[in-house]
């Protein structure tokens, strides 16, 4: 945990109230409001949030997800995996959204020959990034897990991809 004097007083109490919760457990956005008197900004009290989670999942190993329009959830251990899924899908629409705002940038302009390697190369990292991310990949290396009865090294996972 971070000593005392670097976490604000809301902070600590809002990871006093999350360390209460059970796994499965909910809190709703006006509860963790109350631990907040006189700051009704919304943003302040998402940051007060992320900073006590995070404190958490490091010193206990507790993870605390957004639960959209209700509060905040202590995982279960079976619904913890779920919160790679989703940072997966989202690095995927990042990278869509980069590459397309990338090739819209760099065409019809005149870029130097090292320009055009490295865009070159971001381009195939994020087309790879991009593929891998997808749910049709993802069912693939699941498959293939299922067969192994395990985890997959990486260099395997990169051959089921391309088969």
């Amino acid at each position: 945990m971070k000593s005392i004097p670097e976490m604000s007083q809301e902070t600590r109490l809002i990871i006093i109230r999350l360390r209460k919760l059970e796994e499965n457990d909910t809190i709703t956005y006006a509860d963790l409001q109350g631990l907040m008197p006189g700051n009704t900004d919304r943003s302040k009290l998402r940051q007060r949030v992320a900073s006590a989670a995070a404190s958490l999942n490091r010193d206990e190993g507790v993870v605390i997800a957004c639960v959209r329009g209700m509060g905040y959830k202590r995982l279960p251990a079976n619904e913890i995996p779920a919160v790679l899924t989703q940072a997966r899908a989202g690095v995927g629409r990042r990278m869509r959204r980069a590459t397309k705002r990338v090739i819209r940038g760099t065409t019809g302009r005149t870029l130097t020959e090292e320009a055009k390697r490295c865009l070159y190369l971001e381009l195939s990292l994020a087309g790879a990034f991009e593929q891998i991310t997808r749910p049709k990949s993802a069912a693939l290396v699941e498959a293939k897990i299922k067969a192994a009865n395990g985890e997959l090294p990486s260099k395997d996972i990169l051959i089921a991809l391309t088969e």
